[in-house]
């Protein structure tokens, strides 16, 4: 990094936000972008030294002090030694439809795109600014044409004020650590950051979040702590896949979580950087609210989405699959188990059943694997449940991988041909330049066969859900499948704590194949039953599959709101109560019904829920209560009517939770 002094920097932000109190224009240096209401501004400077930087105010609050800028392009910061050329400026005011946690966004913002000369290598690039009303998303282009080698970029994020840091220290796709930190901002020099990281401001003021979105046809960023409250963007690879000169794959258990810093990679043509996303929020409600991730990702293709999330083949659903089997972990690839789970999707009204790892070496003597899969398609299209199936996205076992594109072609054709549904594509365990647009390939490929897909072993979301609707769901996640390895492969913290984490940090950036839900062996320690069920519809996914055996839903005195969890909303509001990693206490609209979820930390607490934080004041509601019995192993079901402006005291067991269904009359 530079070394600069920040104190100039200050005063000039200072300066500037005093013209504006002032009503007085801005004018080349420095450029400012402001928010639709005027509130959020962003300023692009460049002092005596030349060197590109920008700031973020919220009124007269500093968000992100001066901060540095640039692309490092054939050995070229372009960052450094710059000259303005010229500003256009619009606005932009749409409405998305989405399939997760709300059903649209109003995608509305002021965007400019400035153009800069670098100076001492005469090559002119674009910083592009959306800004919102609730933050900023920021890239570079630029523009060009043959072969060009990218060395990282200097863009950087230092937080004002005194912060608490909430981040994985680790990046998704290089394993399964996501050890959630808890750290202030003093502290992380060093760290390893993987966004979306979340930042709890000093003295109640709101919080933020840095992303990316729009991450195609480039390498997938992390953050490292590069002094007190300040991130710089970094670009690592995996110690396996440099060592083996294999681009992308599971690598060797001993590289899981070996990372080397100083990526670069080589691409063609015009440059164009993912967006880099800083969400605000006053509070965790419009933290998780903030869509700005989804809002600056590529709308779909009209080509291959004619009616984006809603076109007719995009089905969401709810599925099993044998992988966490209890009864089963013997059998679970077996054709007897999967027609049993079948059997019972179509009792318990789940879409679809997945058929995991195995199914590519089934054969008997007059047919091979995709016959037989083929008669246990139709078995289950008489029953009204959907099949999708797992594959490796390398080659594995003999099988080859994705980056074959006619395997790739062929074996998404059959799975069209033969009625599968969708596919479950695993073990990438990278997110550079090669796997990034290994993984759109696909997206595209399987969108032509309008075969629905769920990214495992993976990066994080990047608003790729929007821009290819087909996407349901990405793992990116410590989700049930690590139970069991917490001493090892699989570190992280308390269960509780973890999973009273998650809602604002990962899901920030999108759906997670957490596959939740389970009674037995693979139920997370320190975890109540009550906790399980809420958790279906926390961590809420389009394509939302079950961990545990069929049996156990039928067994359970819950299995009504475990088999009417919708798996698309139409709003979404955090309770105040919430506080990240200790409570969790989310309501959710489908049509007329809301869903309070909760999910409890470590530590037994008492809750007085208001229903009007959501609902109408001083009306009154149907109640459905699911709760921990007083053992905590199972759960207990009462009804009851309640005013939405009387408190309702809950009690919370360590590790529990409660699941509230609100009707009106």
């Amino acid at each position: 990094m530079r070394d600069v002094s920040l104190k100039k920097y200050n005063v000039v932000l200072f300066v500037v936000s005093i013209l504006f109190s002032l009503g007085c224009q801005a004018q080349q240096n420095p450029v400012v972008i402001k928010s639709p209401d005027g509130k959020i501004r962003t300023v692009l400077s460049w002092g005596n030294d030349d060197i590109l930087r920008y700031s973020v105010l919220n009124g007269n609050d500093t968000l992100i002090s001066f901060s540095e800028l640039g692309i490092t392009v054939d050995g070229v910061d372009l960052g450094a030694g710059v000259e303005f050329v010229s500003r256009k400026d619009s606005v932009i005011d749409d409405t998305i439809p989405t399939l997760w946690n709300k059903s649209e966004i109003h995608d509305h913002c002021n965007y400019s795109r400035i153009r800069f000369l670098n100076k001492p290598a005469a090559i002119q690039f674009w910083v592009e600014v959306k800004s919102f009303d609730n933050g900023i998303a920021f890239r570079y282009v630029v523009p060009g044409e043959g072969e060009r080698t990218i060395e990282g970029e200097k863009t950087e994020f230092r937080i004002a004020g005194k912060n608490r840091f909430y981040y994985a220290s680790g990046p998704f796709q290089y394993g399964w650590p996501q050890e959630y930190q808890r750290r202030q901002g003093n502290s992380i020099k060093g760290e390893l950051l993987a966004p979306p990281v979340t930042i709890e401001r000093e003295d109640s003021k709101g919080f933020l979040s840095i992303s990316e979105s729009g991450l195609f046809n480039y390498h997938g960023m992390v953050l490292q702590g590069s002094s007190d409250n300040t991130l710089q963007t970094a670009f690592v690879s995996n110690e396996g896949h440099l060592k083996t000169g294999k681009q992308f794959g599971l690598p060797e258990p001993k590289y899981y979580h070996s990372v080397v810093f100083g990526a670069k990679w080589k691409q063609k043509g015009e440059i164009v950087s993912p967006w880099r996303v800083i969400m605000f929020g006053k509070d965790l409600n419009e933290l998780v609210n903030n869509d700005i991730i989804s809002s600056v990702a590529p709308k779909p293709s009209k080509e291959l989405f004619p009616e984006g999330c809603h076109t007719d083949w995009i089905k969401p659903g709810r599925s099993f699959f044998t992988w966490l089997s209890e009864r089963y972990q013997r059998k679970k690839n077996d054709l007897k188990t999967y027609r049993f789970y079948i059997d019972k999707a179509s009792e318990l009204g789940l879409e679809y059943v997945l058929v995991d790892e195995g199914w590519y070496s089934w054969k008997s003597r007059d047919r091979d694997n995709w016959q037989i899969l083929s008669e246990l398609v139709d078995y289950a299209q008489k029953r009204n449940v959907g099949i999708w199936v797992w594959k490796s996205s390398y080659e594995r076992n003999g099988i080859p991988g994705f980056d074959d594109i006619s395997f790739r072609q062929d074996f998404l054709h059959r799975c069209t041909e033969i009625g599968v549904k969708g596919i479950k594509v695993d073990f990438f365990h990278s997110e550079n330049y090669f796997t990034v647009r290994l993984m759109e390939d696909i997206l595209k490929d399987a969108a032509r066969d309008k075969l629905l897909v769920i990214f495992h072993g993976v990066n994080k979301p990047t608003g790729d859900f929007i821009t290819y609707p087909n996407l349901l769901a990405k793992e990116a996640v410590r989700g049930l499948e690590c139970v069991g390895g917490e001493d090892s492969w699989a570190p992280g913290p308390p269960w509780p704590v973890h999973n009273t984490t998650l809602p604002f940090t990962r899901l920030l950036a999108g759906p997670a194949d957490y596959t939740p839900l389970h009674f037995g062996r693979f139920m997370p320690a320190g975890t109540t039953r009550a906790h399980q069920v809420a958790s279906i519809y926390m961590f809420t996914s389009p394509m939302l599959i079950f961990a545990c055996d069929p049996q156990d839903i039928e067994r359970s005195r819950a299995e009504k709101y475990i088999t009417e969890v919708p798996v698309t909303w139409d709003r979404t509001v955090v309770l105040p109560q919430s506080k990240i990693g200790k409570l969790a206490i989310i309501a959710r609209r489908k049509g007329r019904d809301w869903y309070v979820t909760c999910l409890n930390g470590e530590k037994a607490d008492q809750v007085n829920l208001m229903l009007d934080d959501f609902l109408p004041e001083n009306r009154t509601f149907n109640i459905e209560l699911v709760q921990d019995s007083r053992s905590g192993r199972k759960v207990e079901i009462t009804k009851f009517r309640q005013n939405s402006s009387e408190p309702l005291k809950l009690d919370l067991k360590s590790g529990g939770g409660f699941l509230m269904k609100v009707t009106n009359d």
